[in-house]
């Protein structure tokens, strides 16, 4: 099949944007090309496609980019009426570059044969990294900035198990039911690589839905011995790791998972990033408690000696934006979901429930390039899925 233009930059921005080789290269010193100058990249290489366009004046639109003109409009609200301050400096220029990605991956995907090539690259990318997962399991600290938790080209273990997931659910309808299974196995396996305590919640939770019909097509006799086979090999798998492993990977593997589950049996065991997390929150709660209702304008979610957000969007939003901030991401997920039927219905739930939910552990969901490309082509397909849909027949 030959791709046109428009595919395979489609292909060349989602394989930059998701799989975070712009910030890895650039982390790792392999490059001193900064991600910004990757985007700049791909703006570039778009802008033959923005002349239709623009001599026509029809672009396609969906909720999601009717959303980002909503969030711009707030951003700016709230940056021109409150102090102008270094950290609210710096947040706008977050925005304004979560906005352009969106509004570029838009122009992109909608080109022909753009989202097919951006939904085959997501899924490409998503084996990669459970790939570079499980291969970082085997010999920890390979990527990772956490060593002993697999990160891949993410760096940060929690970063990717969330692209994982997302990946998982922009992708699994492309692949028939066993093959589907089979994804959410292997994704699976990745996810638990991350130690990740959200990321794991999150792939259990929307993975029950993703395979429960692919298990009913299958039949209970096949859907078990399936099941019972992935058990199976994982257990052989793991059984030959550790048998092959040095002690001293043995006794970083038992600190990790010390440190993972100490924030459930608490005490002297409770990990550190589970104490600052819960300084930060009492900060944000302080700083929403003082302005409910406004906010105090964008930069007022840097808290504590860090400097850090909340680790929670919500929290982050609503000090910056009061009783508007907390609506902003629900919005987002609403517009994912208006519009939609049948199985593209339940995916946009599947997709929206993640955003929500991962928002409940992270202060930077609308900053990460992965996972507004991913939304951006999961809000294409249903926006397609809309306007190819058959006209109802009545009685």
């Amino acid at each position: 099949m030959r791709l046109g233009y428009g595919a395979l930059l489609a292909v060349a921005a989602t394989a930059a944007f998701f799989s975070n080789v712009s910030l890895y290269l650039f982390e790792s010193k392999l490059t001193e090309v900064p991600p910004l100058w990757w985007m700049g990249a791909v703006a570039v290489l778009a802008l033959p496609l923005a002349v239709p366009y623009g001599h026509s004046l029809l672009v396609p639109t969906a909720g999601i980019i009717w959303w980002a003109l909503g969030y711009l409009l707030v951003s700016l609200c709230w940056f021109a009426f409150f102090p102008t301050t270094a950290d609210g400096v710096q947040e706008m220029r977050n925005r304004l570059l979560s906005v352009g990605l969106i509004a570029l991956m838009w122009l992109i995907v909608q080109q022909r044969g753009a989202l097919a090539a951006a939904r085959w690259t997501i899924l490409g990318g998503t084996l990669f990294a459970a790939g570079m997962n499980l291969f970082e399991f085997v010999f920890p600290g390979t990527y990772s900035t956490t060593i002993g938790r697999a990160a891949g080209l993410y760096m940060n273990p929690n970063v990717s198990g969330a692209a994982l997931v997302l990946g998982m659910l922009v992708s699994a309808d492309l692949l028939r039911p066993w093959w589907r299974i089979v994804l959410v196995a292997i994704v699976g396996l990745a996810v638990m690589a991350t130690f990740s305590r959200a990321a794991i919640a999150a792939w259990l939770l929307v993975s029950l839905t993703l395979m429960a019909a692919p298990l009913r097509a299958m039949g209970a006799i096949r859907a078990l011995a399936t099941v019972a086979a992935a058990v199976a090999a994982t257990g052989v798998a793991l059984g030959y790791v550790f048998e092959e492993e040095d002690a001293a990977r043995t006794a970083l593997r038992a600190q990790v998972l010390v440190d993972r589950l100490g924030v459930i049996s608490g005490g002297e065991k409770a990990d550190l990033s589970a104490n600052e997390r819960r300084d930060l929150v009492e900060a944000a709660l302080e700083s929403v408690a003082g302005h409910p209702w406004a906010g105090s304008g964008l930069g007022a979610n840097k808290f504590s000696s860090r400097e850090s957000g909340s680790h929670n969007l919500y929290l982050d939003h609503a000090a910056q934006h009061g009783i508007a901030g907390v609506l902003l991401l629900p919005a987002l997920a609403l517009a994912l979901v208006a519009g939609t039927r049948g199985s593209a219905r339940a995916n946009a739930m599947r997709v929206a429930f993640f955003l929500l939910l991962w928002a409940l552990f992270s202060h930077n969901v609308l900053e990460e390039f992965y996972l507004l490309t991913a939304l951006v082509i999961q809000a294409a397909v249903f926006r397609e899925s809309a306007v190819r849909r058959p006209p109802e027949v009545r009685p």
